[in-house]
Formats: structure tokens, sequence, C-alpha cells
């Protein structure tokens, strides 16, 4: 079974559904007899309920890119594909290194990587704070986080306070996934507002649609390429894109 967040690879959506990522069904997922439960640290209760009934369990950690390839390293320890775990992680890690290596050329951008906000405002602002995973994955696509230094994870970011810190890019998750261009052209409209901010001048405001870029992955080469097209309007292409990659709108 898979949550309602399980889109990838396109398989993934033909799997029995068992809750949301934040709330799994427990009674489905029991009636199903998995013969393993992969579950993250931050499932507290959930993890002690299966314990509980005995379930086979894998814990696992997302909060950084090598948690996320030792995570896939170890699921395919216990999965009994050992070397596919590590033909994949190898892969992974060259292509790091690779966009690594394109984005030591370049000057680092300040972004402001919106997460959520009130629909149709710019108010309740929550951005990518520090010490996260889409943090790091900012950093590694060529872009300073703007809010680097805020108290929390991800705070609430006020308009007066990105007037001030001056973004030079803008990429702003909070739009939907399946948002119309009328909305595009809404939240485009809402921006724009902040005239004197560098990404508004510079037409460097981008909405990301797809929530796959958010999730930890085999794709986070990929997303971290997608990320450095947006921070760069020339970063070249050179991975391969597979379906399903996020769609892009803006320069």
């Amino acid at each position: 079974g898979v949550t309602d967040v399980c889109k990838y690879p396109p398989e993934a959506t033909a799997k029995p559904h068992v809750g949301t990522f934040p709330m799994p069904n427990i009674e489905q997922i029991v009636m199903l007899k998995p013969d393993l439960i992969i579950l993250l640290p931050s499932y507290g209760e959930t993890i002690d309920k299966f314990e509980s009934l005995g379930l086979r369990m894998l814990v696992v950690k997302n909060d950084s890119i090598q948690d996320v390839l030792g995570s896939i390293r170890e699921i395919a320890t216990v999965t009994g594909a050992d070397e596919a775990g590590q033909v994949l992680t190898d892969e992974m890690a060259q292509q790091l290194e690779r966009l690594r290596e394109q984005r030591e050329s370049r000057p680092r951008r300040r972004v402001l990587f919106v997460v959520g906000k009130n629909p149709g405002t710019l108010q309740q602002m929550y951005a990518v704070g520090p010490g996260t995973f889409l943090d790091e994955m900012l950093q590694a696509a060529g872009g300073t986080n703007i809010l680097a230094d805020a108290p929390s994870s991800y705070p609430i970011v006020s308009k007066e306070e990105i007037i001030t810190r001056d973004p030079e890019v803008i990429l702003d998750a909070s739009i939907g996934e399946k948002s119309s261009e009328e909305q595009r052209r809404i939240n485009l409209q809402l921006w724009n507002q902040l005239q004197t901010v560098s990404a508004v001048k510079f037409q460097r405001i981008h909405f990301i649609e797809d929530p796959q870029i958010t999730i930890p992955g085999p794709r986070i080469p990929e997303n971290i390429n997608y990320l450095m097209r947006l921070i760069y309007k020339d970063a070249p292409e050179k991975l391969d894109y597979k379906p399903g990659e996020p769609k892009l709108h803006g320069d």
C-alpha cells in the first residue's frame, strides 16, 4: 500500500491507498497484512501501535540528502535488493557531484522559498528556514536562503521582512498542484506589489505546482537541477528527466 502523496513511479497510484502522509489508516494497513512497513521517526505513536501488533517495521530518516541515500540502501538491504540499491545511490551521488561542479562556477543568489500562505494574500507566509531538507536542496542548487538565520525550520515571514532581505529569486510552492492560469496571474499580481524587491524587478518569481519537488527520494538530483534552472535561467539540462518532472512557470 501507499499514501495519497505516493505518485511516482506511475505504477504506485494503482496500489491500495492507506491514508495520508501525516495520518496513515492503521486499520487498512493491518488488513493488507504487509511483510514490511516503512516509516519515519516522526510517526511515534503509529510506530508504537504497529509494534504492539507485532508487525515488521523499518524506520528510516529523510532529514538530509545523506539521510535519504542511507535510507535507500537500508530499504534495499531489507528487501533483498542490495545491488540495485547500491547502483541507484552511486548514480545519485555522481549526479549530485556533477550538479555541484555546475553550481561552483556561478554566483549564489538570495532566495525566498515559500511553502504556504493564506490563499489570495501575502499573509501567514511560511517559508523554508535553516536545517531543513529543502534548505539543503536550495543550497545545493546555488541559492542562499534569506532566512538562514531564522529561529525555526519553517518561519512565518512578513512582506516587510521580505523587502528588507531583498531576495533575488522567489520560489512559491504555496499555489497548489492544480492551479489555474487565473490563480497564477492573481498570485503574480500579489508579488508584484513588492516593487522594490529584486526578484520582482527582474521577474524572477517562479511557482512550483508539483509537490514532488519537496519529497525526499531517488529524484533528488533531478529536483535540485530543476531548482537550479529556476535560480539560473541559463542553467544547463544535463540530467535525464523522467515523466512527472515538476511543472515550470516563469523565467
